[in-house]
């Protein structure tokens, strides 16, 4: 996954439908409504600048399990604030992408550090993926080079092509891989195939990328991985229930037959 680990999504904020997820920590009424009564001058902060919230005030998980559950779903921006945070009138902000903790103090410039957080996580995510992009990608110049690295490695090669089709069946006969792409940079070359020039026809003119994936690997979130085991272990423990019930069904028809039969004789 581009954006992801082990621990689940991690969501560019600009596509987050929520992008800062508030937790409330408390062990008693009064310190809830202390802390929630701060939470709703927060949240009309985030509101001012556009920043999509949410308050997770649920009682029935602790805030360990909402602390991974968030994480897993990707929110760019977690937000702490407990009893001792309240005393020191500050709040602990988790990003996504690092998961390092900062003590923040509580103030009118509170949303522009948290939009500020935001566009970094942005940013960071951008090149990140750009960076794999480009990594993927391998400009070739001649065409046993082309041929020999799909062949091998498969991904994507980046490479001049004069926009004919015998070109195009040669390279996918001969590797398996399809034009995925034509770039709108003009270029002076010539093509990677037949050597010819490689700029005014309607396809050509353009480094095209020629690439085919050889292998794809799934990937399970841990939520999604544990409710297939459950089921798993549910099925078995049905057959095996099944089985049983049956079977002392079977066995008392199988005697009872038997008798019979030892009567008849």
């Amino acid at each position: 996954m581009i954006h992801g680990d082990d621990k689940g999504l991690i969501l560019p904020p600009k596509i987050a439908p929520i992008q800062v997820v508030i937790i409330p920590i408390y062990y008693d009424e009064v310190k809830k409504n202390e802390i929630l009564s701060v939470i709703e001058d927060i949240i009309k902060q985030l509101d001012v600048k556009e920043i999509r919230s949410y308050v997770d005030s649920s009682e029935n998980h602790t805030p360990g399990w909402k602390f991974n559950q968030w994480e897993m779903k990707g929110v760019p921006i977690r937000i702490e604030i407990g009893p001792k945070d309240l005393e020191n009138n500050s709040l602990v902000v988790v990003k996504r992408t690092s998961r390092d903790k900062k003590n923040i103090t509580i103030n009118d410039n509170l949303s522009d550090h948290i939009l500020k957080e935001l566009n970094t996580i942005q940013d960071e995510l951008f090149e990140s993926a750009k960076k794999k992009h480009n990594e993927m990608i391998h400009k070739i110049e001649d065409y046993n080079g082309l041929c020999s690295r799909l062949n091998s490695e498969g991904g994507f090669v980046k490479s001049v092509w004069c926009g004919n089709r015998e070109c195009e069946d040669k390279i996918k006969d001969e590797t398996g891989a399809d034009i995925r792409l034509i770039e709108d940079e003009m270029i002076d070359s010539v093509c990677i195939v037949c050597k010819k020039n490689a700029t005014n026809s309607v396809l050509c003119s353009a480094l095209l990328s020629f690439g085919f994936i050889d292998s794809v690997q799934a990937y399970l979130d841990p939520s999604t991985g544990s409710m297939l085991l459950s089921a798993l272990i549910g099925m078995f423990a049905t057959l095996g229930l099944v089985v049983k019930t049956y079977w002392y069904k079977l066995k008392s028809l199988f005697r009872k037959t038997t008798q019979e039969q030892n009567k008849e004789q």
